[in-house]
């Protein structure tokens, strides 16, 4: 009787085999833009109801999410990265700020955009192809994959969960299968959506978004696997209706292949997904996830009642998905070769020190850090990185192109104040053995006007070090700019004319810090009347001073924004020295008749800044300001004189166009503090309070300046302000006040950067 209960338990066991076998389940990922992230939703139903999942495939965004899903990754952890704010930076192009190279950034100006020209390319060639930077993305996609694709000997069925993914080649109208190779590749050309980023070619063909061809490859999952079951989530309706006033929504009704459901088999099981986010739109993610959740328990319901679906764990691959999950780069320790695509053989050499892999092998920790100075490098148009490990060998391959070597500036500054600018940058770049750029701008309006010319040489040095000679003339009309649509009481008559040449040597210490050294020679000049009585026929007084000043600067920087930052953070220390002659030429109604000379013997100047940003809520941030400034600066002729030359506190974009006496000493300490409502990616509604305390203020006697009791005065300034930070710039509406003042309310409107040349004696 025993062999029969051995044999009847065989059979069952042989029967429960067979049965499992059979109940194979294939996962199918559509793309759609954002509204494939909904699919995540169908994911987290899949989970909560124990269905497997044996195979998956997947176009466009669900090419992405397939990948990272055979790869280990569940549907919780996919939630948390799409969420993130360093996707949604990836998705916009950006480079996330702990990644940014300081000193690859020149100077923030008035700019509106960068018109990258070639002269010896056309027209045509000279448009932009594409909408962001891929080159974050690029190097995202490499760190994920790059140890996955070794795991699995770069065989897609070596994964934990066998992955197909397809893309376009629309050289030979036809889709492109990924069952092998690198796995970045494959999901790059799946997600290379046109006309937003930037194509590859891997296999020697351009390869696009795979929705062009086939955006619901369901055919391809039975051809390749045979599921018994297949399970589809699906973004694309039957008939797409574009949306005439959105070009990419036009785009995706015009390449993307609908779904015609009356072909599917019968053991195919489309859940439709009915977001409607649009192709890039990441603003509510939560929503799309919701939506893909609710329609795939909808749909798995009618799957259950059809199908007994084997819902027991498979240890062996829960133990692989783990390993899987657990990889990062540390299982790629080192770079033993490096090959450069896209360049010529004097650009390989500056890059190769620049990146420091003059002398290999080299640990991939140290090249992780050093690369990041390519994405931000100006010379650069894009780069496109890729590791691929053999037995005891790892190879780095570098296909890039270098930037166009023009580039055209445009901007303006458009207010209901009277400070309205035009601006024009102009810049070139030369890429060789070594590398400078020059570059020349323009202020034109009646607050401002004047040039600066720089050219920045780079030798090819691993350390990344620069000398950069400038010149600077600006000259600065407080008067005009004040006299129409001024909430002040209207001021004295000022005028300041600033010429100066400027020396600096500079390079990093880490990648978001970086020390500098400078050589000043200035012609300053200021014309003003010491009373607010005068006539247009009189004349005013002029001080000019003849000075040099060297100084080294310390700046570690992570902010978000030339202007009106919500994120990272800002320290600035400054030491500076200065000596000069200054010259005074008494106008017809200054009490002094007689011109000087003085001689202003060595003083010093240090000034610290600081800024930082913390996110509270969702909505809100909060941001702290402080700076300290401390001086031996000697007083110049008359009360007027010394004021002009005093530094001057200006933590608003209103105050930097203003010259108001209260907030000008020779040493200060300043705090502030801001509270940012941030209800979207490019809205914020801020509110700023700021103390200024000067340690002794500059005050007039007799039209001599005398220095106050300490700590005897105070002011306030605070600001109010709507902002929407457009494609171009920022336009803000605000209330500012300033304390002390006649009118201390000013109702203050701009479209664009209020940003200048800097001031020799800033």
């Amino acid at each position: 009787m025993k062999w029969i209960a051995r044999l009847f338990l065989g059979l069952v066991l042989c029967f429960i085999t067979l049965y499992c076998k059979a109940q194979k389940i294939g996962l199918v990922l559509s793309g759609g833009g954002a509204d494939g992230l909904s699919h995540i939703g169908v994911l987290k139903a899949l989970e909560e109801e124990h269905i497997p999942v044996h195979y998956i495939c997947g176009s466009s965004i669900g090419a992405l999410l397939s990948a990272f899903y055979a790869s280990g990754y569940r549907a919780e952890d996919l939630e948390k990265l799409v969420k993130s704010y360093f996707f949604e930076g990836l998705a916009k192009g950006k480079i996330p700020l702990k990644y940014n190279y300081l000193i690859k950034h020149t100077e923030d100006y008035g700019a509106w955009f960068s018109l990258k020209i070639d002269l010896s390319e056309g027209t045509l060639k000279n448009i932009p192809s594409t909408l962001i930077n891929s080159s974050p993305i690029d190097f995202y996609l490499m760190e994920v994959f790059s140890p996955i694709a070794l795991k699995s000997k770069y065989h897609f069925d070596s994964l934990p969960i066998p992955l197909r993914i397809v893309a376009s080649d629309v050289e030979q109208k036809k889709i492109q299968v990924f069952k092998s190779g690198s796995l970045q590749d494959a999901v790059r050309s799946s997600i290379t959506y046109p006309f937003y980023i930037r194509p590859i070619a891997p296999n020697g063909h351009l390869l696009f978004d795979g929705g062009l061809y086939n955006n619901f490859p369901v055919a391809l999952m039975q051809r390749e696997f045979n599921p018994d079951i297949i399970i589809g989530s699906n973004t694309t309706e039957k008939n797409i209706k574009p949306d005439d006033e959105n070009i990419y929504s036009q785009m995706r009704t015009f390449l993307t292949q609908s779904l015609d459901s009356s072909h599917l088999l019968s053991n195919v099981f489309v859940i439709q997904l009915q977001s409607e986010a649009g192709t890039f739109n990441l603003n509510n993610i939560s929503a799309l996830i919701d939506s893909g959740y609710v329609a795939a328990k909808r749909t798995l319901s009618v799957l259950k009642n059809k199908f007994t679906i084997n819902a027991i764990p498979d240890t062996l691959n829960v133990k692989k998905i783990d390993a899987f999950k657990s990889l990062d780069m540390t299982s790629i320790p080192q770079i033993d070769s490096v090959h450069f695509n896209g360049f010529t053989s004097a650009q390989i050499k500056f890059l190769t020190r620049h990146l420091g892999l003059n002398q290999l092998p080299v640990s991939y920790p140290k090249f992780r850090k050093r690369y990041f100075r390519l994405l931000n490098d100006d010379f650069l148009r894009y780069t496109y990185p890729k590791i691929k490990s053999e037995i005891h060998t790892t190879h780095l391959n570098i296909t890039g192109k270098i930037q166009r070597p023009f580039q055209i500036e445009p901007g303006a500054i458009i207010s209901n104040k009277p400070i309205t600018e035009t601006f024009l940058g102009v810049r070139y770049l030369h890429f060789g053995t070594y590398r400078f750029s020059a570059y020349a701008n323009g202020y034109f309006g009646k607050l401002t006007s004047g040039a600066h010319v720089k050219v920045r040489i780079e030798p090819p040095s691993g350390i990344s070090w620069f000398f950069e000679p400038s010149f600077t003339y600006g000259s600065w009309d407080y008067y005009n700019s004040s006299a129409l649509f001024y909430d002040f009481q209207k001021p004295s008559y000022l005028l300041q004319l600033d010429r100066f040449v400027n020396l600096k040597i500079g390079a990093p210490i880490s990648n978001q810090s970086h020390i500098s050294a400078h050589w000043t020679y200035s012609d300053w000049e200021s014309r003003y009347y010491n009373t607010d009585d005068f006539k247009k026929t009189d004349t005013a007084d002029l001080s000019k001073f003849l000075f040099q000043q060297i100084q080294t600067e310390f700046s570690n920087q992570t902010l978000n924004r030339k202007m009106y930052s919500n994120e990272g953070q800002l320290f600035k220390l400054r030491l500076r020295a200065c000596k000069g002659i200054e010259s005074y030429l008494p106008g017809n109604q200054s009490l002094s008749k007689t011109p000087s000379d003085s001689i202003h013997n060595l003083w010093f100047q240090f000034k610290y800044t600081g800024e930082r940003y913390f996110k509270t809520f969702t909505w809100f941030r909060l941001g702290l300001f402080s700076e300290l400034l401390v001086s031996n600066q000697p007083f110049f002729k008359n009360y007027k004189s010394s004021l002009l030359a005093a530094p001057a506190f200006q933590p608003t974009p209103e105050s930097q166009t203003l010259f108001i006496s209260d907030f000008r000493a020779f040493n200060y300490a300043s705090l502030g503090l801001k509270a940012i409502f941030n209800p979207h990616a490019t809205f914020d509604l801020r509110t700023e309070i700021y103390i200024f305390q000067p340690y002794q203020s500059i005050i007039n006697k007799n039209n001599t300046a005398e220095l106050s009791k300490p700590f005897l005065y105070r002011s306030i300034t605070a600001t109010a302000a709507l902002v929407y930070n457009s494609p171009i710039g920022p336009a803000s509406l605000g209330l500012n006040y300033y304390e002390k003042q006649t009118q201390p309310f000013s109702l203050f409107f701009h479209l664009g950067f209020i940003l200048f040349n800097s001031k020799s004696l800033d």
